[in-house]
């Protein structure tokens, strides 16, 4: 039973969702993926900068 579960998983087919971003196709799974990294790097980094300010005062 596990092995048909395995067979019928990697024989699907992967549908790719792209965007036209300046002529250039990109992933839009990739592309959202950076963007939510990019976006909680630089609220933690913000926060971080915060936490120093507040503590060093």
């Amino acid at each position: 039973m596990g092995n048909s579960n395995l067979y019928s998983k990697s024989h699907r087919e992967k549908v790719v969702d792209t965007i036209n971003i300046g002529g250039k196709y990109v992933d839009r799974e990739a592309l959202t993926q950076r963007i939510i990294t990019a976006a909680t790097t630089s609220v933690f980094a913000v926060s971080f900068i915060t936490f120093l300010i507040l503590l060093l005062s």
